[in-house]
């Protein structure tokens, strides 16, 4: 992804293709979703955190996982986590990731 598509000397997808499938799509209105991606919330409040780029996009997964790519930095961070066990009712996931990537991008920064 961080390649526009190309993986070890190949082309895999198109490099138009790449950015379709991440760039914001504004559907529904005002939905901060690309095609398959989430993108950084335009609220001030994603669990992107906050210094990941606009052009920017992850996906995140019940268990609390999560995954961000930032093309203009080339960073990607990844989140394992399951916040399932021992029960299902827990919650402050979203502050949880967004402390993390806070963390993590000002690790990598400094």
């Amino acid at each position: 992804m961080l390649n526009l598509g190309i993986y070890n000397g190949k082309r895999i997808f198109s490099r138009g293709s790449i950015k379709k499938i991440t760039k914001k799509q504004n559907t529904p209105y005002g939905s901060d979703y690309a095609l398959g991606w989430d993108t950084p919330s335009n609220r001030g409040n994603s669990s992107a955190g906050d210094f990941f780029s606009d052009s920017s996009y992850g996906h995140l997964g019940f268990t609390g996982t999560s995954l961000w790519v930032d093309p203009n930095q080339k960073i990607i961070i990844i989140l394992l986590t399951n916040r399932t066990y021992p029960t299902r009712e827990k919650e402050g996931m979203h502050q949880l990731r967004r402390k993390f990537h806070n963390e993590v991008m000002l690790t990598i920064k400094n």
